[in-house]
């Protein structure tokens, strides 16, 4: 398991982790970015994002599936949206609910694979060119109506 990022909790949950006896399995990288983000992610299969409040839209979570990860993200807010049905979602702060599907997806990685499925697709949506390409519609669009 890798914990990408830092937050007030870090501390806490480093000593959870060596209280468990699970040091040697745990790594904490702190905040990290770019290729080296991208070549950590390519490493897991699961991309674990436990949002307990309600994220506007999930740029982490297309980072996750770009890298061929399987989101397993917070169901309310903007996560869900970002991996539009790519990926399993747990009600926010619902540990136990996230612990079950861990377990679940754990010991079927392959049915839950079947996920990621058609998501090239979806990430193409969600390119530069393509986004702005939506900006000018909307923009011509009031434009238009407008004149």
């Amino acid at each position: 398991l890798s914990i990408i990022g830092s937050g007030n909790d870090r501390t806490k949950l480093e000593q959870q982790i060596l209280n468990a006896g699970l040091g040697e399995q745990v790594r904490f990288l702190g905040a990290i970015q770019g290729e080296m983000l991208a070549n950590e992610l390519a490493r897991h299969r699961f991309m674990v994002v436990p949002s307990r409040y309600e994220e506007p839209f999930g740029i982490v979570a297309l980072e996750g599936l770009a890298s061929g990860c399987i989101p397993v993200v917070s169901r309310q807010g903007g996560l869900t949206d970002a991996i539009g049905g790519h990926g399993i979602t747990f009600p926010n702060g619902d540990a136990e609910a996230l612990a079950d599907l861990l377990d679940e997806a754990l010991r079927g990685v392959r049915s839950a694979s079947a996920c990621l499925a058609g998501v090239e697709k979806h990430l193409a949506r969600f390119r530069s060119e393509a986004v702005a390409e939506r900006y000018i519609n909307v923009f011509k669009k009031i434009s238009e109506a407008n004149s």
